[in-house]
């Protein structure tokens, strides 16, 4: 009989070491029937242990084999959660935490790529900066707590306002830019003009009975300027106009 090994060893060396001890069955068969024993019952005692051995190693290689299933499968699942856990870090890095909406990084590289596209292949490109009107008195008066949820309220506004193609992000505080993406200044305006509206329409009592919001945005499609940069600056100075202008307007 062949002693059986035990090993701590890895699932792949222990399949080794079983194929191993398979061999010696076989060669132990193989110096039995060469050098038969004279007693017929030897014969058969010695080749049914064989079998039985034989067996056994079988059943450690279906054992090996189910091992070796449940490491690849761990593997996979592994794999899998480390592919979650990227894609989650990506959205983090891109969004802004309190709204949803994308953050001012990711703003600024998509800016670029936008109006360098737009310049490369002559198309239109608007851009509209808005700020909440008199954001610090919400919450002076209220509370900071209601200045987030009406942050939240106005970026879902502008979410939904838009066309699916155009860009919306949380620039800092409470400004939010909105890039429009082939069209040409009329149409961001008129955009720009139902997000206004939009916002000055919802039902802010739902916050709070007594709040009131509304918005002031500026607009710029001004291609000629030097870089994406100073088109910004373009609809943010449009911006400061309408804010100064009475505020609750779209200003280009």
């Amino acid at each position: 009989m062949i002693e059986k090994r035990k090993t701590d060893s890895k699932p792949e060396a222990d399949i080794e070491a079983m194929f191993k001890e398979e061999i010696g069955v076989l060669q132990q068969a193989e110096v039995i029937a060469a050098n038969p024993p004279s007693d017929k019952t030897a014969v058969a005692r010695a080749f049914q242990n064989l079998t039985e051995e034989y067996k056994n190693l079988l059943q450690q290689a279906m054992k090996m084999t189910r091992i070796g299933d449940m490491a690849q499968e761990k593997l996979r699942r592994t794999q899998e959660d480390l592919s979650g856990a990227n894609e989650k870090l990506e959205r983090q890095a891109k969004t802004d935490g309190l709204t949803g909406l994308l953050n001012r990084r990711y703003l600024d590289t998509a800016l670029t790529k936008a109006f360098d596209t737009a310049r490369e292949h002559s198309r239109p490109l608007t851009v509209a900066m808005s700020d909440v009107d008199f954001f610090k008195k919400v919450n002076d008066n209220f509370s900071h707590q209601t200045g987030d949820e009406v942050l939240r309220a106005v970026a879902k506004i502008l979410r939904d306002t838009v066309r699916d193609s155009d860009t919306v992000a949380r620039y800092g505080g409470e400004e939010f830019v909105m890039l429009f993406p082939d069209l040409p200044v009329e149409g961001g305006l008129a955009i720009a003009e139902r997000v206004r509206a939009a916002v000055q329409a919802y039902d802010w009592s739902t916050i709070h009975p007594d709040l009131k919001i509304t918005i002031s945005i500026g607009v710029s499609a001004d291609l000629s300027l030097a870089n994406a940069e100073k088109l910004l600056a373009k609809a943010d100075e449009k911006l400061y106009e309408a804010k100064h202008g009475g505020r609750n307007q779209v200003r280009h």
